[in-house]
This record gives structure tokens, C-alpha cells and sequence, in this order.
């Protein structure tokens, strides 16, 4: 297990998203969402 979280850990992730915040209108639907996507996830 702790090898596969350093080899995770030396990955460059495809996706990441920090912060994120979404809604329409006046409405909030995601507040202050993170999401890292890695290759092979």
C-alpha cells in the first residue's frame, strides 16, 4: 500500500481542480470543491 501511494505521489495528475465553485442563477450547487484525477484511476 505505501508503495503504491509513493509511486501516486510521483504521478503528474490529468486532471486537478482547486478551489472550484459552481451554481446558476443565485444558487450555489459546488462550493469550494478539490478533485485530482491520476493517470490509470
Amino acid at each position: 500500500m505505501r508503495e503504491l501511494m509513493a509511486a501516486k505521489a510521483a504521478e503528474q495528475p490529468v486532471i486537478e481542480l482547486k478551489a472550484v465553485w459552481a451554481g446558476y442563477d443565485r444558487d450555489s450547487v459546488l462550493e469550494d470543491v478539490n478533485f485530482v484525477m491520476y493517470p490509470r484511476d
